[in-house]
C-alpha cells in the first residue's frame, strides 16, 4: 500500500517492534492485529494480508509461550502470552477484540 514494494521490511519493522515492547516496556504485553482486505480480495473474510501476517505470528511467537487465536471471518489474530492469561482472559480478550474491530 505505500507503493515501495518491500513489504518484508516493513513487516520486518512490525515484528521488531513488537519485540522491543515486550523487552523495554512491558513483558506481559499481548498483540492483536486485522488483516484488511485489499481492492483485489472478495470480502474481510481470510484476506491475503491475514494468511500472510498469521504465518508470520505462527513463525516468530513460539506455541510453547503464545497462544495463537485467529478469526478467520474478520481476518483477526491474537497473539497472547501464555505466563499471563487464564482462559477466561483469552475469551473476555477475543470477543473485546471482535466487537471492536468487526468488519474492518
Amino acid at each position: 500500500m505505500t507503493n515501495d514494494f518491500d513489504a518484508f521490511r516493513i513487516l520486518s519493522t512490525c515484528l521488531n517492534i513488537l519485540y522491543h515492547v515486550k523487552q523495554e516496556y512491558d513483558d506481559k504485553a499481548s498483540f492483536g492485529f486485522l488483516g484488511a482486505r485489499k481492492e483485489t480480495d472478495r470480502n474481510d473474510s481470510n484476506t491475503q494480508r491475514f494468511r500472510i501476517y498469521s504465518q508470520l505470528g505462527k513463525r516468530y511467537f513460539s506455541p510453547q509461550k503464545y497462544i495463537h487465536v485467529e478469526n478467520v471471518d474478520n481476518s483477526s489474530y491474537l497473539i497472547l502470552d501464555r505466563s499471563y492469561h487464564s482462559e477466561n482472559s483469552i475469551r473476555l480478550i477475543q470477543e473485546m477484540f471482535d466487537q471492536y474491530y468487526h468488519g474492518i
